[in-house]
């Protein structure tokens, strides 16, 4: 996707262009400048995130690195692409730049923050218009069917266990010698760390690559960002509307989005934005 803007007068219009191509979710970073503290991490782990946007090109898969902290009550995984862009437009912001990187990879634009002692979690959700959007909800209660085999991972033994959540069946591999009850995105419940999770589409995979323990300890930072307060099922109706139709959704936020394909422009494109979602239901 080329992002061409275009000045015209006091009017800033930004025209969106699709070529030859599905379109795909790129975000505009924001700046993490300032932010409130919510615990601090004394484990780190990184996962490698692989996801299918697309369903009908199950070879066209999107990788990424997520990070989830690990704090006395809470936890908090992101995406370290979208934090690296982020990083770099803070610096750049503050040197009073106009103009910065955007992220041209359609990773996972999620952050999941769990709050154990609560029993809530939230997520964050960005979209690339800027729009930016925060719900909460209680943890999910996960009916986990622990199963015999093991196999190790980075050194540590780790035991199946097989569950279905919101549309996908999952097979997992959770270490018990790790004594967290968490994993990467909303799952968690197991008696040990998540350290590789799967759907049994092989839509959706995340693989531990790196486990470090934090001395001193990271902060687990919520971002002083915009938030537009919704629920899940609205924002899961909102995000089913904009991509059914792109139009509609680009000329609601004072944009123009083009779609082109062998040089000829598409005024009614069909499927050209796919959605295929963590969560199906």
């Amino acid at each position: 996707m080329n992002i061409n803007i275009k000045i015209l007068g006091l009017i800033l219009i930004t025209v969106y262009i699709f070529t030859n191509t599905v379109a795909e979710a790129q975000v505009t970073p924001l700046s993490i400048q300032d932010y409130s503290i919510l615990d601090s991490a004394g484990m780190e782990i990184s996962y490698r995130v692989e996801t299918m946007n697309d369903s009908r090109k199950p070879d066209k898969k999107t990788p990424d690195i997520q990070k989830l902290l690990i704090g006395r009550k809470i936890s908090k995984i992101y995406s370290c692409t979208l934090f690296y862009y982020d990083s770099l437009a803070t610096v750049l912001i503050a040197k009073g730049a106009q103009n910065y990187p955007i992220c041209q990879s359609p990773v996972m634009p999620v952050e999941v923050i769990k709050d154990f002692s609560k029993k809530t979690l939230s997520v964050i959700y960005r979209t690339l218009t800027e729009d930016l959007f925060l719900y909460e909800e209680q943890l999910p209660e996960f009916n986990w069917i622990i199963q015999p085999e093991k196999k190790t991972i980075l050194t540590h033994m780790c035991q199946k266990a097989l569950t279905s959540f919101r549309g996908r069946n999952y097979e997992a591999w959770f270490a018990p010698d790790l004594p967290f009850p968490d994993g990467p995105f909303k799952f968690s419940g197991l008696p040990g760390l998540i350290l590789e999770i799967r759907d049994t589409q092989g839509h959706y995979s995340f693989q531990c690559i790196g486990i470090k323990k934090l001395k001193p300890a990271k902060p687990i930072a919520l971002y002083d960002w915009p938030y537009n307060r919704t629920t899940r099922e609205e924002l899961n109706a909102f995000l089913i509307k904009m991509h059914n139709d792109p139009f509609g959704y680009f000329k609601s936020k004072g944009q123009t989005l083009q779609m082109i394909e062998n040089g000829k422009e598409i005024n009614k494109p069909k499927d050209y934005w796919p959605y295929n979602p963590v969560e199906t239901e």
